[in-house]
């Protein structure tokens, strides 16, 4: 497993669809990439989406608990700059800067290789993170008042070099 970038990231804004579950805790062997089988609330269209996803950052997919529930949802959508050009019925979120470990999965050639080895590989570097890294390390841990997410960006779009981030929160151990 390869190190991760321990980095500051500022407070990020996304929009896009969510999927409301029936887990109560999230389990990254069964919520990695969930993208791939989801049945998203669709609020919105395609187009809709994409008037404001359009030259976006990154697209992200991550867990939440909305509050005053006891399941988790899964948003999947669009880091954007503001909601200004965000219509309604689209789910909007507030990711709160801080410290994060940010882990990157190898390259990929898509071309070779398809689509499922890099969920293979997605769903692996979740398992690692969890079962090896934050066990092993001695200087982070889980802050799990912020959200963990999956970055898409401009990396995971090159299927010949495909990849893409795990971006997870985390605070010096005491």
């Amino acid at each position: 497993m390869t190190e991760p970038k321990i980095t500051q990231i500022e407070p990020r804004k996304a929009a896009g669809f969510s999927f409301d579950t029936k887990m109560k805790e999230y389990d990254p062997r069964r919520c990695a990439a969930f993208w791939v089988n989801c049945k998203f609330n669709v609020q919105i269209s395609q187009e809709e989406y994409n008037e404001f996803a359009t030259g976006a950052l990154a697209e992200i997919g991550l867990w939440r608990r909305n509050e005053g529930s006891e399941f988790l949802e899964y948003f999947h959508g669009s880091i954007v700059d503001n909601y200004d050009r965000v219509c309604e019925g689209a789910t909007r979120v507030e990711i709160p800067g801080g410290l994060f470990a940010v882990f990157t999965t190898p390259g990929l050639d898509m071309t070779e290789e398809g689509s499922t080895e890099f969920l293979f590989q997605i769903m692996d570097l979740w398992e690692e993170i969890y079962d090896e890294w934050l066990e092993e390390n001695g200087e982070y841990e889980l802050d799990d008042s912020r959200i963990a997410y999956e970055f898409y960006g401009a990396a995971s779009s090159d299927n010949e070099n495909i990849k893409m981030d795990i971006i997870l929160p985390v605070r010096k151990k005491q």
